[in-house]
């Protein structure tokens, strides 16, 4: 008995130290689990800083004016050089031929008047445009639209019809869906669509687009009242077919929304702003630029006409404004470019401010699940 008794102490002492082992083992497991806990809640904690960190460094960046870091690196310039073509589609209208005298004056480009009607043009306003080719295109054919922007290394457009049919101002099939929606939607890919006659021809800088305030408001009052007839919803469209396109092939676009156009030529009395000649352009030439469509009032033609030239020369990528007018003196092209700056700079502000909420949603979300993690310890579950 005494010899069993000493033949089970190694035994028994096996065992306390078997118990030992897996009491110390456990402990190491904890110890382990605690400090990877502590780990993964360090790692989660300083992603988070290090993301929040980065999305401060580009807000303050956006501040200080750099938004180069928004534009693709291999972008061309958007920005109409001197001895390039310019082409305006719509240069018999009243804004399109002061687009196109003004372009013609400076004598630094190219000049393509598109329009249905050369004759009229060359009887009145083209013998004073100096330099300009005529060219004889309705929006509505793309084949003659496809030549006329052969080798344009920009466009301005200001076609557009009248907000109501009356009195025969949609005759000829001249309606909001024929113009404003296809007829715009053709001279953007007859200008740049993969394919195209003019595509790759020469470097596509920007397409210019007059449209009109209320399109995205064209569910509220007054503008679902003007919108009666289809027009703002042509415009709209218009305006996706060019912002679609602009992205897919890279170039860069300009919506620009005047409200109420008033002030000459009056070449056209279809509108009420020139059948009764509302001439309130002697005191009400200064130009105010708003982003997006959120602005009210009216636009003198000309002012209009200088806003749309400007556009050509801005480095922005991507530009989506209101042009209304106010009374003072005429703003003059350095103070237009200035505006437009701002304008650029506001468009580059909230793209920084949308990155920055994504990304601080981002950190939000990986710190809550790292949270998650180290006080359920489901990240060691097998």
């Amino acid at each position: 008995s005494y010899l069993h008794h000493l033949g089970q102490l190694p035994v028994q002492s096996q065992q306390w130290q078997h118990q030992e082992r897996r009491v110390y083992r456990d402990s190491s497991n904890h110890s382990s689990q605690s400090s990877s806990r502590a780990s993964l809640f360090v790692i989660g904690f300083g992603t988070s800083a290090t993301v929040l960190f980065r999305a401060q460094r580009r807000q303050r960046r956006l501040t200080r004016g750099d938004f180069s870091s928004f534009l693709r690196s291999n972008a061309l310039s958007p920005v109409l050089q001197e001895g390039e073509t310019v082409a305006v589609v719509g240069a018999n209208g009243n804004v399109g031929r002061l687009v196109t005298q003004a372009l013609c004056e400076s004598g630094k480009y190219q000049v393509r008047a598109v329009l249905r009607n050369p004759d009229a043009a060359r009887s009145s306003w083209a013998q004073y445009a100096k330099g300009c080719e005529l060219f004889s295109a309705d929006t509505r054919d793309y084949a003659a639209l496809a030549e006329a922007l052969r080798d344009a290394n920009s466009v301005i457009c200001t076609t557009g019809v009248p907000a109501f049919g009356i009195s025969g101002q949609w005759e000829g099939g001249n309606h909001p869906e024929s113009v404003d929606h296809f007829g715009v939607k053709n001279a953007v890919h007859a200008w740049a669509a993969p394919g195209a006659v003019s595509a790759d021809a020469v470097p596509k800088r920007r397409f210019v687009l007059m449209s009109s305030v209320g399109v995205t408001r064209r569910n509220s009052f007054p503008y679902a009242i003007l919108n009666g007839g289809g027009v703002l919803d042509a415009k709209a469209a218009g305006e996706a077919a060019l912002k679609s396109m602009a992205k897919q092939q890279g170039f860069a676009f300009a919506v620009v929304r005047p409200g109420q156009l008033f002030g000459g030529p009056y070449a056209n009395n279809r509108y009420l702003g020139t059948l009764f000649q509302l001439d309130k352009d002697a005191a009400t030439r200064r130009v105010q630029l708003a982003l997006g469509d959120t602005a009210v009032g009216d636009t003198l033609r000309s002012a209009l006409a200088g806003v749309l030239v400007q556009c050509l020369f801005c480095e922005a990528q991507a530009l989506d404004f209101a042009a209304t007018s106010e009374e003072g003196p005429a703003t003059s092209e350095e103070d237009i470019d200035v505006m437009l700056r701002e304008l650029a700079s506001q468009v580059a502000a909230e793209i920084g401010d949308e990155q920055l909420e994504k990304r601080a949603s981002l950190a939000a979300s990986t710190l809550s699940g790292a949270m998650e993690n180290v006080v359920s310890g489901k990240v060691f579950d097998r």
